[in-house]
């Protein structure tokens, strides 16, 4: 390889990165932002803020590193199932558990086979009957939801107690459940930007045509993502029910838009074919200070949600221009 190749390569890199850390640059920055506002308003607990948001944006971010697979996939996938795979997760784990030790690692078995199979399902029915992946994945939601309100009505349901103590406790002023989203993320990220199967993720979301002349089999790729998808999902479900001492039919109500929010906000392209998982912790960790910001000003929902909106409108309007 010549030397002007070799330096053409590295240029590209270069450029690759300065375009990823752009991304998720507004977001990071208006966690900042909102960090010093929180506090100025508290008017103490700086850190002690910081430290509570990060495990609550924890649950968030576990979604929005599933999600983004899927949305990064193109063609409008999307996947609003999420927030019932939570709830249904949270419900059958602990009804599994009911506060037994002994019965945390048959509950985790079961949510590891229940999200995967979800996200094929949500798959089937877009593929096979040709419905729109945001009409499909709602629609198994629905269903889920039905489930979740027999489980609901069944006898008792409790989390584990060691799972409850992982997911509330501290190990040094560290949150082991926010060490662990951490690990997932850096899992996703080196799935996306140095596995083959992200490459492949992100040339059907460029281009699902010229994906299949270069021989990526896309609808396998695609599968791949909602099954990714749902097994976050399902995840998230089991450490928010331990979190939360038990599980509740609107636990995950907020994860339907948050979900998709966090991917766009941290810089991924929303019609695909452009991901960041880094950007996808900021957005998350945003959104969660701007939830607290607005509670300590004893706002309302519906102060919140323009709050909401307008920082997105700016994130979006601070992000590189392609």
């Amino acid at each position: 390889m010549t030397s002007k190749a070799l330096t053409g390569s590295g240029s590209a890199r270069a450029s690759r990165s300065r375009r990823w850390h752009a991304d998720w640059l507004p977001a990071a920055l208006g966690a900042l932002l909102v960090w010093v506002a929180t506090g100025a308003v508290a008017g103490q607990g700086f850190l002690g803020t910081l430290q509570q948001s990060i495990i609550v944006a924890s649950f968030l971010a576990l979604v929005g590193f599933g999600e983004v697979f899927v949305i990064s996939t193109g063609s409008g996938n999307i996947d609003l199932s999420v927030p019932y795979v939570v709830t249904l997760s949270a419900y059958l784990s602990a009804s599994i558990m009911r506060g037994s030790d002994a019965m945390l690692l048959p509950a985790l078995a079961a949510i590891l086979v229940l999200g995967p199979i979800v996200g094929l399902v949500n798959f089937s029915i877009i593929r096979l009957l040709s419905i729109p992946p945001l009409v499909a994945t709602l629609a198994v939601g629905f269903v889920l939801r039905t489930v979740v309100e027999l489980l609901a009505a069944t006898g008792a349901k409790a989390p584990s107690p060691a799972l409850i103590h992982f997911a509330v406790g501290h190990f040094i002023g560290v949150s082991p459940l926010s060490l662990l989203v951490v690990g997932v993320g850096i899992v996703a990220s080196i799935l996306l930007t140095r596995a083959r199967y992200g490459r492949e993720v992100l040339a059907t979301g460029q281009s699902p045509e010229a994906a299949r002349l270069a021989g990526i089999a896309t609808s396998r790729v695609v599968l791949r993502a909602y099954m990714l998808s749902g097994g976050t999902a399902a995840i998230c479900g089991l450490l928010l029910g331990a979190y939360s001492n038990g599980p509740s039919l609107d636990m995950a109500e907020q994860y339907q838009l948050g979900a998709i929010a966090v991917v766009v906000l941290g810089g991924s392209a929303i019609a695909g074919g452009r991901s960041n998982v880094a950007g996808v912790w900021w957005a998350a960790l945003l959104l969660t200070l701007l939830a607290t910001l607005v509670s300590l000003t004893a706002a309302g929902p519906g102060v919140q949600h323009i709050a909401e909106g307008a920082v997105i409108v700016g994130v979006l309007a601070a992000m590189p221009k392609r």
